[in-house]
């Protein structure tokens, strides 16, 4: 999974309301430096989720989701699980506050609603 060095983390979690399908902050913490995947430090690239980062030196981070992720579901015994495909509930995503301090605002667009 490639990944990126982070040296001054700080992570953020969003959960979507069930029903009404608004983002909220559900947690926001530092984090210990280190390599974390580049789905949370740079997003998917592609999708209809658009998390926007306001940051403390005025920059801003765009970041996209896919409204859809893949979850692994177990078979009986010891067969191997497969996946399938859910809507996304949770993102999770990483920004490096090195050179541009502590977030600010963040705001989620969530094409499909």
């Amino acid at each position: 999974m490639p990944s990126d060095y982070v040296e001054n983390p700080e992570e953020v979690t969003l959960r979507r309301d069930r029903e009404s399908g608004e983002w909220f902050v559900e947690t926001r913490a530092p984090r210990r430096p280190g390599f974390y995947p580049q789905v949370q430090t740079r997003g998917q690239g592609a999708g209809s989720i658009r998390v926007t980062v306001g940051l403390a030196n005025g920059d801003q981070k765009n970041l996209v989701f896919d409204s859809l992720e893949d979850v692994e579901f177990p078979l009986a015994g010891d067969a191997q699980g497969r996946f399938t495909q859910r809507e996304r509930e949770t993102l999770s995503i990483v920004v490096d506050r090195k050179n541009t301090g502590a977030i600010r605002s963040l705001h989620v667009r969530d094409g499909k609603r």
